[in-house]
């Protein structure tokens, strides 16, 4: 296997478990906002809206930086001959 193979499949390996790491935290964001947003369990005039607000910034920069991990990801594959 060449060095730039192996190389490519390092880069493939890290960025797999940096996107787990990823997806974990946009179902944890998910599930807080889901909650802090229900207003049958918090009523209206009580919701942290400045904290809503961060989180769903939060979940906005993670789901972009997880869509740019998995189109490298998808890169690599394809010079992997794997897709």
């Amino acid at each position: 296997m060449s060095n730039e193979r192996l190389m490519m499949e390092g880069q493939l390996s890290g960025l797999k478990n940096e996107t787990r790491s990823l997806k974990l935290k946009v179902e944890g964001l998910c599930g807080s906002l889901r909650e802090n947003l229900n207003t049958a369990l918090t009523p209206i005039n009580e919701l942290d809206i400045p904290m809503i607000s961060q989180q769903a910034r939060d979940l906005e920069l993670t789901y972009a930086e997880l869509q740019g991990k998995e189109s490298r990801i998808a890169r690599l594959n394809k010079e992997l001959g794997r897709g």
